[in-house]
């Protein structure tokens, strides 16, 4: 089948990003949950705007689609327009990033700006313009403002790899990153006095989530797993032959994953994107691997599908069986069809049944499961309570019994509860 359908039919891809934006903004104005990060940045911020929880996150989705602008309009020069539409794509159909941009966190922040870097980094590499140049200083230096370490780690990733291993990688020598990167991190050392700490960040390697930065990045693209697997192995094996293209995704890749942010999303759908591109190429090397990986997915989760039903039948009857059946059908139906549409090579049912399931299954999540994890949860009035017992600190707040959600964020960052490592206490 023909590969230009995904830029002359553009009604999928507008459909794949309404449900994508919805799944962004759903229960944002209800939900209690707060991760540490969350908490921080919220009881930064003003207590007029505290009070209206879905404005407080309102941010991360819009930052989330001026992502997605940036990866179409600037990316499709370097990568061609099929690969940054695919990319769209697959950004819509992650797990991971639609559903952490959610949160009225620096995560989102430190993504579009990553992104912009990037894409300014690898301009300059091309044509090495001044409004390259300007773009990669500007949103570098917010980048490591952000977070100093990491960004600064993220951005030395790339450039050196590009610098020692692309043809043209001494033109990056002009943006003079290794003076004003490093001087930024001691400026906000000098500042701050801490550069290693990530308090309003949930993905870095220093948040409290070592454990799982990587293993949670890769499941946030569990629809396109095979092609991110084959995408990698493709990667090392073109390492050694110069391959331009592997040498700036490789590049993309590494330092990605120094950041430990959601810059890494970014950069494995790139690479997924061009795999969508070569799978219909005659003689293409991954294909058993790539299909091995997509069953074995398909089958665990049919089998957790059902296991949840059990779990659900016993937690709530015939509601919770429902639910669970919906969340199951919601990715494994439309995930089926990918799976067929890889079989019978054919790009557009491979795609759209990758997206439209994980999106779907968002969609499911937060309409059906997500109010009933919520009312499990406590109140915030009872959290208070919790903390009360725990802090001594919070017989100094009046009428505490009273205030509502949103105090609870500007109280927890005084009392430095939220910390790096996640949630409230429960």
């Amino acid at each position: 089948m023909q590969s230009d359908w995904v830029s002359r039919q553009s009604f999928w891809l507008l459909l794949a990003l309404v449900l994508a934006g919805i799944n962004t903004l759903m229960l944002n104005e209800l939900n209690t949950w707060l991760p540490g990060a969350e908490a921080l940045m919220a009881g930064s911020w003003g207590s007029g705007l505290l009070s209206h929880p879905f404005l407080l996150r309102l941010p991360g989705p819009l930052l989330f689609f001026a992502t997605l602008a940036a990866t179409y309009w600037l990316g499709r020069r370097f990568f061609g327009k099929e690969a940054a539409l695919l990319t769209l794509f697959v950004l819509a159909g992650s797990f991971l990033l639609v559903n952490s941009v959610k949160w009225a966190t620096g995560d989102p922040w430190l993504l579009l700006f990553l992104v912009l870097t990037s894409l300014g980094m690898l301009g300059y590499l091309k044509q090495p313009a001044w409004s390259w140049r300007l773009l990669t200083w500007t949103s570098g230096a917010v980048s490591i403002l952000i977070q100093p370490l990491w960004g600064l780690a993220a951005l030395l990733g790339m450039a050196l790899v590009w610098r020692f291993r692309h043809p043209d990688g001494k033109r990056l020598d002009g943006l003079y990153l290794w003076i004003w990167g490093p001087a930024l991190v001691a400026l906000s050392w000098w500042w701050k006095g801490d550069v290693w700490s990530t308090p309003f960040l949930y993905w870095t390697w220093t948040s409290g989530h070592q454990g799982w930065v990587i293993g949670a990045q890769i499941l946030g693209m569990l629809p396109w797993l095979g092609l991110l697997v084959a995408g990698i192995v493709e990667l090392i094996r073109n390492q050694s032959k110069g391959e331009e293209l592997s040498i700036l995704l490789g590049g993309l890749l590494l330092g990605a994953i120094l950041s430990g942010s959601l810059l890494v999303q970014w950069a494995f759908a790139l690479v997924i994107a061009k795999q969508l591109q070569r799978i219909l190429k005659p003689g293409y090397p991954y294909e058993n691997m790539l299909k091995t990986i997509t069953i074995l997915q398909l089958l665990g989760v049919l089998l957790l599908g059902i296991i949840g039903m059990i779990y659900g039948y016993l937690e709530l009857g015939a509601m919770g069986f429902r639910m669970g059946m919906s969340l199951m059908l919601a990715y494994w139906m439309p995930g089926l069809f990918g799976a067929i549409g890889l079989f019978g090579r054919n790009q557009r049912l491979l795609v759209l049944g990758s997206a439209f399931g994980a999106l779907l299954f968002s969609l499911a999540f937060w309409a059906q499961a997500g109010p009933w994890i919520e009312s499990k949860r406590h109140s915030p009035q009872d959290l208070l309570g919790e903390l009360d017992r725990e802090n001594p600190a919070f017989q100094s707040v009046p009428a505490w019994k009273q205030i509502g959600k949103a105090e609870i964020w500007g109280v927890a960052k005084r009392l430095k509860i939220a910390g790096t490592s996640g949630s409230l206490p429960q």
